[in-house]
């Protein structure tokens, strides 16, 4: 499940982040939603009004729509997604990178 939306998508990492919440609020980004497999936690997706980040592989043959998927989460970003914030970092939307 992908934040509502039933996809196939590809996972070949070692590392996984978990999670018991399927939101939270953050300091500076303000509401994210967790999309995440309801029995273990493990994170698939994060999705904010500044941004969003994929756990799987969306540009890999292994997810069926991933052009799609991509698509969509940018869109949510451009639009400023549907979660609601505490308050919104300032400026455009941003791009993170965390290293595993």
């Amino acid at each position: 499940d992908l934040f509502g939306v039933r996809e196939r998508v590809g996972f070949y990492n070692s590392f996984a982040a978990r999670s018991s919440e399927d939101r939270f609020e953050h300091a500076t980004f303000g509401g994210v939603r967790v999309s995440r497999e309801p029995g273990t936690g493990e994170v698939h997706a994060l999705l904010g009004t500044r941004f969003a980040s994929v756990q799987f592989h969306a540009e890999s043959l292994l997810t069926h729509n991933g052009v799609h998927i991509i698509g969509e989460l940018l869109g949510a970003v451009l639009r400023g997604a549907d979660v609601p914030a505490s308050h919104s970092a300032p400026g455009s939307p941003q791009l993170l990178i965390a290293a595993q």
